[in-house]
């Protein structure tokens, strides 16, 4: 079954810079394009982040899962491991909350669009005076199926609409995303999303860990679930994680 209506999604985005003049996406590929965004999006594995570890805790009215239940860690270059070691949660199987946790405690290292959406089929095409990417991909493990990015001359995001898995069905929705600036870079401070007919919003935390801006967490209000709270406790930033706290990588 497959719901329309307005809605986004919550993904790695956050971008920009100037140009010394707008760019037409007929000379630009949809990879060339995501690329260039990703290039004026702020992450902080870019501005000194080597290692960083914390525990990710949910609060809201529905369950919550508090204490050190879930842990992320990253290592530069490509090193990540995220763990729940609470009790079974009937909502969510313990590998879906660990990829579900994963993906969030990514955003404190920072995903750009073009690995965000690595491995999809691109288009690029002008909509007006923006550029406007379509994405798809065959990937079953891929939550989005399809996406619609639109991004202004300044290679900033603008709004993106999501076809994507929830609850075993296919939803549509359109984000607009709030965009901020640090050092020169954008990066993503909340979105207000439509979906199902709900208004949703999103805000992100940022604060500055050890010199190092970066994503804390973030709060969802939603018609459906009220307030929840994801919030990243006991950053340990650069601190000494030896290779062997991580998965062997093939």
């Amino acid at each position: 079954m497959k719901l329309k209506s307005v809605a986004p999604m919550f993904f790695g985005l956050a971008f920009c810079a100037m140009v010394a003049g707008p760019v037409l996406a007929g000379e630009m590929t949809g990879k060339e394009i995501l690329e260039k965004v990703s290039e004026k999006q702020y992450r902080a594995k870019d501005h000194g982040l080597k290692s960083i570890s914390f525990h990710i805790q949910l609060t809201s009215a529905m369950f919550s899962i508090g204490g050190e239940q879930v842990k992320y860690m990253w290592k530069a270059p490509n090193h990540e491991l995220c763990e729940y070691n609470g009790p079974d949660n009937p909502m969510m199987p313990k590998k879906q909350m660990e990829t579900q946790m994963a993906s969030t405690g990514r955003r404190a290292v920072g995903v750009s669009l073009a690995e965000e959406f690595h491995g999809y089929t691109l288009k690029a095409e002008m909509d007006g005076e923006l550029h406007k990417v379509t994405g798809t991909t065959e990937d079953k493990e891929k939550e989005v199926s399809a996406f619609v990015l639109w991004i202004n001359s300044d290679f900033v995001p603008v709004k993106q609409k999501s076809t994507k898995k929830q609850m075993g069905m296919e939803v549509e929705s359109i984000a607009t995303f709030i965009v901020k600036e640090h050092k020169g870079k954008h990066y993503i401070a909340g979105l207000k999303e439509e979906a199902m007919g709900m208004a949703t919003e999103i805000t992100m935390n940022w604060e500055t860990k050890n010199d190092i801006f970066l994503a804390t967490g973030l709060t969802i209000k939603s018609p459906m679930m009220g307030e929840m709270k994801l919030s990243f406790a006991n950053i340990e930033v650069n601190g000494t994680i030896p290779d062997t706290a991580f998965p062997v990588q093939n």
